[in-house]
């Protein structure tokens, strides 16, 4: 068995279960495999079945805390019919669903042309040890010798040499040992009630047919509408809930220019990094882009329609929406549209990542790398990774992953 180039993310509710038996089983099933091969994968055969999945990824068990348990359009920001309208107060009356609030365990796959590098720079704080972060920390922390990015700069060059940029990485991806059927046999048999597949991080990489650009998985790498395949096969068991992670911001894609051109992350205002090959200077096209006139309007938005319509998830996952206030990602309609589309046929939910400033935050909140030391008012999803990376790192051994008796 080789290393994987996959991550999943298992979540639970209510801090009192950190011993849940789901989750324990869980963590079992993975330590069971162990990581055969931490080396760095060059190969690009470099996605494996579930078993090494779920082996050697770095699956996170995140225990959470909450309170008492008491159509489409061709418009892509129309928000269809039903009692919803993109206003706080009228987003506000939304219910979070029954299953999530019983839920206490669930699993998020982070899974990308980064899984092919899975390399994270050492010792950096927590948080910030990101494999799927690869290629922001690539320009942003410069490929000079005597930088934070020295590291990373060392084992691009020594692995891959100068000459691969990080878009080579979606052609090395293969995925040819995916098999969707035995990812979602294996969720299911965890305990976990949901599970959650990145469909797109921020480095734009979508892993669905999707219109708005040629930058997926289906003109480049595997081949293959991935999204699509996993939510056939979660549907199959009936008892697991569909959730689908979607990032608002995309690093260097050549339309989206931030907030007045720079990255807000936390207190840190970054300049948007240009697109180049950080080893050789020469430019790097974004792979697949086709031009439009305005990032929202034309791609985000387009592509909400795209995840809701098409694959008809239980569960919004939103993600780098910081950089921006809800107003220019549109989440309002979206989540309205959401919401509509599913009243009176099931429940869904959103999560609170829908814009800089928002008052209107979603049907729970989510946190990352952090405990709730007590039962919480409100409900929410505490996420971290099995080790110190959401995407695989090849690089932390086995025995700094977390354990069921951790």
């Amino acid at each position: 068995m080789a290393a994987v180039d996959t991550n999943v993310l298992a979540y639970a509710h209510r801090s009192r279960f950190a011993k849940h038996d789901a989750a324990t089983a869980t963590v079992k099933k993975l330590a069971q495999g162990g990581l055969v091969n931490p080396a760095p994968m060059r190969s690009a055969k470099s996605s494996r079945a579930m078993t090494s999945l779920l082996c050697a990824a770095a699956l996170a068990v995140s225990l959470a805390g909450c309170g008492d348990d008491d159509s489409g359009s061709a418009d892509p920001l129309s928000i269809g019919q039903g009692s919803y309208v993109a206003t706080v107060e009228s987003l506000e009356t939304h219910r979070l669903p029954d299953w999530f609030r019983r839920a206490k365990l669930g699993i998020f796959i982070h899974w990308g042309a980064y899984s092919v590098p899975a390399y994270a720079i050492p010792n950096l704080p927590t948080g910030l040890g990101l494999a799927e972060w690869y290629w922001f920390f690539q320009l942003n922390l410069g490929p000079f010798t005597d930088s934070l990015g020295a590291p990373l700069t060392e084992y691009h060059l020594q692995t891959f040499g100068a000459d691969v940029a990080y878009d080579d990485f979606l052609d090395m991806w293969t995925a040819d040992e995916f098999d969707a059927d035995e990812w979602a046999d294996l969720i299911r048999q965890s305990g976990a009630k949901y599970t959650v597949l990145v469909t797109k991080h921020h480095d734009g990489i979508a892993l669905w047919n999707t219109k708005t650009t040629d930058r997926n998985t289906v003109k480049f790498g595997p081949k293959r509408d991935l999204v699509d395949e996993f939510a056939a096969a979660i549907r199959k068991q009936g008892d697991v809930k569909l959730g689908l992670y979607y990032s608002f911001l995309e690093w260097y894609h050549p339309d989206y220019d931030g907030d007045d051109g720079a990255l807000i992350l936390g207190p840190l205002e970054l300049p948007q990094a240009e697109r180049i090959n950080p080893y050789t200077g020469e430019a790097a096209p974004y792979k697949g882009y086709l031009p439009i006139d305005d990032f929202f309007t034309q791609h985000i938005a387009p592509q909400m329609r795209e995840l809701i319509d098409d694959y008809d998830p239980d569960l919004l996952w939103w993600d780098g929406d910081w950089d921006l206030p809800a107003e220019k990602w549109f989440s309002y309609e979206h989540a309205a549209y959401f919401y509509n589309q599913a009243e009176g046929r099931k429940e869904v939910a959103i999560n609170d990542r829908v814009g800089r400033g928002s008052r209107w935050r979603g049907d729970y909140r989510t946190v990352e790398y952090r405990d709730e030391p007590n039962i919480a008012e409100d409900y929410f999803e505490s996420t971290r990774g099995l080790a110190s990376s959401f995407a695989h790192n090849a690089q932390i051994p086995l025995d700094e992953y977390l354990t069921p008796e951790s």
